[in-house]
């Protein structure tokens, strides 16, 4: 970010993660891409947001298989074509609060630039209240690129409650989609965005869970199981497929596959 650390924007692509259920880890810009099945690149400002080097070292990874996310703030660069199939026709400076209709959800973000697109060689996965394309899913090598001309993770953090509120727009929905197309799956998942389960390995098949309530209020959840089989270890009990934790609690629970 043109050598100013954007700690919204690094915020809220955490929180999204973690209300999808998954986890992020950070990497610097001007090391060498680490590999994984995902990256993303958050409400990218000015034309300096990675070099030119990283970036081919970065869609060397997508061609391979990975799966790349960008969203937009105020950028634009010449690759954005090649690497998302969206051409843009023009940008303009113009700060309006716009919304991202996704799989029936109204997600709404301040943008500070219009993006107006011209023609789109990807398929079109969201429309902004006008009806126009905004969120993209593109082939790159046997990797996929997945495109949006807003800024989704700045959008979302300076949105009042979005990661407090009980009626929140679900933003995390956009995450989610983005997880399960790079084939990430996990053997914990629970049904609320304010609570979080991150698994830590212990052997090849076995470890434990570990579930957090980030809520100030007490939340009921239900644990869905994918191959794998929980024991209580501290604070916690499971049943009828249901835990229960206190404001700001949590529990821990070994897990083995099955």
């Amino acid at each position: 970010d043109n050598g100013d650390t954007d700690y919204g924007t690094a915020r809220a692509a955490f929180m999204l993660t973690e209300r999808a259920g998954y986890d992020l880890r950070f990497a610097y810009a001007l090391d060498p891409i680490p590999d994984a099945p995902l990256y993303i690149l958050p409400s990218l400002r000015t034309t300096q947001s990675i070099t030119a080097t990283r970036l081919d070292q970065l869609l060397e990874k997508v061609a391979a298989g990975a799966v790349l996310f960008l969203s937009l703030d105020d950028t634009l660069f010449r690759r954005i074509p090649e690497i998302t199939g969206v051409q843009m026709a023009w940008r303009a400076c113009v700060p309006a609060e716009r919304t991202v209709i996704f799989r029936g959800e109204e997600l709404p973000l301040h943008a500070p630039v219009r993006y107006k697109v011209e023609s789109a060689d990807a398929e079109i996965l969201a429309r902004d209240e006008t009806g126009a394309p905004c969120f993209f899913r593109h082939a790159y090598g046997r990797g996929q690129v997945f495109f949006m001309t807003m800024p989704f993770e700045r959008g979302a953090d300076t949105h009042p409650g979005a990661f407090s509120e009980d009626n929140a727009p679900a933003y995390e929905l956009v995450y989610k989609a983005l997880f399960e197309a790079a084939g990430i799956r996990r053997r914990v998942t629970v049904d609320s965005p304010f609570v979080h389960a991150t698994e830590h390995p212990a052997t090849e098949k076995s470890g434990y869970v570990v579930f957090v309530n980030y809520d100030r209020r007490p939340r009921t959840v239900r644990v869905g199981l994918n191959g794998a089989a929980l024991t209580p270890v501290h604070n916690g009990l499971i049943k009828d497929g249901t835990l229960t934790l206190g404001a700001n609690d949590g529990a821990v629970f070994a897990y083995r596959d099955v």
